[in-house]
């Protein structure tokens, strides 16, 4: 079905208070186990996906200013011989980030398994550790929508925001956001309530 009917970017301005939303920091993956360049691709556009979510603005966080950062060069710097909280909290706090972002990426069968932590880097605790799988053959837009779905489980959209009502000229049909489908039309009508950010709206119907 073609996205037709509407496609626009949309700026959403909640209160004040999101200015002072905590920092995130996403290092780039670390390829285990064999590395070449397929590997290296999937470590990267997971790494970018995630990154492009949280410059969204439409979570809890925002992204640190210079934290393009790679998880084995950071590791080298510190000397850190693990990941453990109390050396990535060093990390975290050398790039002045509240929560810090971070895994590795080794081949499954035909496909890639990450594993991705958060940190929370002034209590020096894991927040949450989560499993991506990435199949075989995977483009670099699916693995980044991955990634983009896995940063949302790390830190869910916040609630609040701002409400917006679409408006098509069709009866039926579906609103995406940023290409993930959120609300169906009804009678030419869909609801929204995004928090803070940029948004690109667009809605798919057969005619």
């Amino acid at each position: 079905m073609p996205r037709v009917l509407l496609s626009l970017a949309l700026i959403v301005l909640a209160s004040t208070s999101a200015l002072a939303k905590p920092k995130i920091a996403i290092l780039g993956l670390e390829v285990t186990g064999t590395v070449d360049q397929a590997a290296t691709t999937v470590a990267r556009d997971l790494t970018d996906g995630m990154r492009q979510r949280a410059k969204a603005g439409s979570g809890p966080y925002t992204l640190a200013p210079n934290s393009d950062r790679e998880l084995i060069d950071e590791k080298l710097i510190k000397q850190c011989e693990t990941e453990s909280p109390t050396c990535m909290a060093e990390i975290g706090n050398d790039i002045d980030t509240n929560i810090l972002v971070y895994g590795k990426l080794e081949k499954d069968g035909g496909g890639f398994q990450a594993t991705i932590t958060m940190l929370d880097v002034k209590k020096r605790t894991t927040i949450k550790t989560t499993f991506v799988a990435v199949p075989a053959g995977a483009s670099s837009e699916a693995v980044r929508t991955i990634a983009k779905k896995t940063y949302l489980e790390l830190a869910p959209a916040t609630t609040g925001g701002a409400k917006l009502v679409i408006s098509a000229n069709v009866d039926t049909g579906n609103v995406f956001v940023d290409d993930d489908l959120r609300e169906p039309l009804s009678n030419g009508r869909a609801t929204l309530t995004l928090p803070e950010g940029r948004y690109r709206i667009a809605i798919e119907s057969d005619g």
